[in-house]
C-alpha cells in the first residue's frame, strides 16, 4: 500500500533546533507593549525637540537592541512625566520589559537600559 501525495508532503511536527533573530522594529513593538501599562513612562517621541530635535534625531531610534550569543542588551530612550519619581517608574519598566522579551523571543539574558530623555507634563507636552 503506497501513501498518497498529500500525507507525503506534510511537514514534520518535531521542534527545529536554532535561535531566531528579531528585527529592530520587532523589539521596538514589544517595548512598546511593555511599557503601555506604566503611567508616567512613555517613549522618547521622535519629534521631540522641534525641528531642530528632529533634524539632530532623524536617525535616532528609541529602541536599540544588540545581541552577543545568548545575550540580549536593549538601550531605550524614555521620557519621564514631571512629578514622577524615576527611580521606581525606570525599576518597574525593566522588570516589564523584560519579562515580555522573555515571553515573547524566549531570551533568558536580558540588559534593559533606559535612558531618561526629557520629562513631560499630563497635558501631553514635551519638555527638556
Amino acid at each position: 500500500m503506497s501513501k498518497s501525495a498529500a500525507e507525503g508532503n506534510q511537514a514534520s511536527t518535531s521542534p527545529i533546533g536554532g535561535k531566531t533573530d528579531y528585527a529592530q522594529p520587532v523589539y521596538q513593538r514589544i517595548v512598546r507593549q511593555a511599557i503601555r501599562a506604566i503611567q508616567g513612562l512613555r517613549l522618547e517621541p521622535l519629534e521631540s525637540g522641534g525641528p531642530l530635535g528632529r533634524f539632530l534625531r532623524r536617525r535616532k531610534r528609541q529602541v536599540i537592541a544588540s545581541q552577543a550569543e545568548e545575550r540580549l542588551d536593549l538601550n531605550i530612550s524614555v521620557q519621564v512625566e514631571h512629578g514622577r519619581r524615576i527611580p521606581e517608574l525606570v525599576g518597574e519598566a525593566q522588570r516589564a520589559i523584560a519579562e515580555e522579551i522573555q515571553r515573547i523571543t524566549g531570551h533568558q539574558e536580558i540588559t534593559v537600559n533606559l535612558r531618561v530623555r526629557g520629562l513631560f507634563s499630563p497635558e501631553g507636552g514635551s519638555e527638556s
